[in-house]
């Protein structure tokens, strides 16, 4: 076929130079597949071989039938940095050029981004022609290369709000959540996908629902700008995202009676859900429950996103005790450690959970002592992160500093102390010591925030001191590890202000 005429052409040529004693290792394998793709080979036969090599690689090994050593990862990497170079060139056509992309794009390396960003105007050039579905599959392309080319996606975003009007329910969401992956918002593009989504609903497959679930809640204003939760319910305001939001969550409803969810949705669909703070624990609990997520097989990244949602969607139907015994939490790294930790501490000490839910054995106990110490050490010696002027702030990302807090304040008899080891015990002083660090202290000081509620209830106390004539001295932002109280007044002075605040 014409998908295989490339690769047998080559596979032709190497049983010549067999014959002629010639041989070689894989290196020299893609070496030479390379030379002979650079030869002479069109543009439709690079993006056909591109697409075997990439989507088909049984059927790529078949057609080199006879070449010892194929790996069809590698020969796509060859057959890439012949055919970039030429579609920087303008030697691509339209359609070969998206049929190469969507190819190399499943490969992605730093040489292939370095390729895309030498191509970009030969591709905007070529977008302006494409029909919806190969936008959308444009789009991915840039997306699995994690390149967010600005240029190229205004080109893609302008021709998207012509030709949306046509597109199929997968182009449509397709399309949406390239743009999420990306970051990117235009509002042209998106009020076009509003538009269709309404149109092609009953076509999406519960894929594609979690998917434009998804894209929405990614493209959600900024708080500076408004109410981000609210946007994403809104059905009258043009930037609103109701009028889809909406019937998305319903027939997302619809698909989970029917049983017919994936790990990958589930998790696509609870990530969108967490990020529009959207509570809806019947909903929730299927997308999470052991027959669709299968806990035991996840990845450390895949049970973060869990339990991340489960902790903000406040869901009643994960046992904690058996979160702690998943065989993923062993190869979880650093920042996984501390997100995992942060995660589980909100859902332990959750009032939502119900008491069969909790942590009620000594292994349980000796479960989540031993993961709490294993991320105190990885905060400890992991890389801090840095602020926007570049200084050091470790606490600025996920930390165990709540969770060693709430093990060590709460009453002695909720937590058995014999389940924790020595080796655990060190690992919370020292993590504890270095909370209390000067350096830490004062970095913690310059990133400190007001909030507008804390200033308001300040402001409330001093005008209840001024009322019942009270002489009180307030204290800000005190620093009691691991915590920053935000507001301390005299215990006399509290129970004055409690009566006229609770009229």
């Amino acid at each position: 076929s014409s998908m295989s005429r490339l690769l047998k052409a080559f596979a032709e040529a190497e049983r010549q130079l067999s014959r002629g004693g010639g041989s070689g290792a894989a290196a020299a394998l893609g070496l030479r597949f390379q030379r002979f793709v650079q030869d002479g080979a069109s543009a439709a036969d690079c993006a056909a071989a591109a697409t075997l090599l990439a989507k088909r690689p049984r059927a790529a090994e078949e057609a080199l039938a006879g070449v010892a050593d194929i790996d069809a990862r590698g020969l796509l990497k060859h057959l890439g940095a012949v055919a970039l170079p030429r579609l920087a060139a303008g030697a691509f056509g339209p359609e070969e050029t998206t049929e190469l992309l969507h190819a190399l794009s499943r490969a992605p390396d730093a040489q292939l981004r370095r390729g895309l960003q030498a191509s970009s105007g030969a591709v905007q050039r070529a977008v302006t022609s494409l029909e919806p579905q190969a936008l959308a599959l444009v789009a991915n392309s840039y997306a699995r290369a994690k390149l967010r080319d600005q240029p190229l996606m205004l080109q893609i975003a302008r021709r998207g709000s012509e030709v949306l009007c046509r597109a199929d329910a997968s182009a449509t969401a397709g399309l949406a959540h390239a743009f999420a992956n990306l970051q990117t918002y235009h509002h042209g593009l998106f009020s076009a996908i509003k538009r269709r989504l309404s149109e092609v609903l009953h076509e999406l497959s519960i894929a594609e629902v979690a998917a434009c679930l998804y894209a929405i809640a990614r493209s959600l204003p900024p708080s500076h700008r408004g109410d981000p939760v609210e946007a994403a319910f809104d059905i009258e305001s043009p930037r609103g995202f109701g009028s889809a939001t909406l019937p998305l969550l319903e027939r997302l409803r619809q698909e989970i009676e029917k049983n017919n969810v994936d790990r990958e949705t589930a998790l696509l669909a609870v990530q969108a859900m967490d990020i529009m703070q959207f509570r809806d624990d019947s909903t929730a609990s299927r997308l999470l429950s052991d027959a669709v997520l299968g806990w035991r097989s996840a990845s450390p990244t895949e049970i973060c996103t869990a339990l991340h949602a489960v902790s903000n969607l406040e869901v009643r139907s994960v046992p904690v005790s058996q979160m702690l015994r998943l065989p993923a939490l062993g190869r979880a790294s650093p920042q996984q450690l501390c997100m995992l930790s942060s995660s589980l501490n909100r859902i332990i000490h959750a009032p939502f959970l119900p008491a069969r839910a909790r942590l009620r054995c000594r292994r349980s106990y000796r479960a989540w002592l031993r993961l709490l110490s294993d991320a105190c050490q990885a905060a400890v010696v992991q890389s801090p992160a840095r602020d926007e002027d570049g200084q050091a702030s470790p606490l600025r990302s996920a930390s165990p500093a709540a969770a060693l807090g709430c093990l060590v304040l709460l009453p002695s008899s909720t937590w058995p102390c014999a389940a924790a080891t020595l080796p655990d015990l060190r690992r919370f002083l020292q993590f504890s010591r270095h909370l209390r660090s000067a350096q830490h202290a004062s970095e913690s000081a310059g990133g400190l925030t007001t909030s507008e509620l804390q200033t308001m209830v300040e402001l409330t106390l001093r005008r209840i001191a001024l009322v019942e004539k009270a002489e009180v001295s307030f204290r800000a932002e005190v620093f009691a590890a691991p915590f920053w109280l935000d507001l301390v007044v005299p215990a006399e002075f509290a129970a004055v202000a409690a009566e006229p605040m609770l009229e």
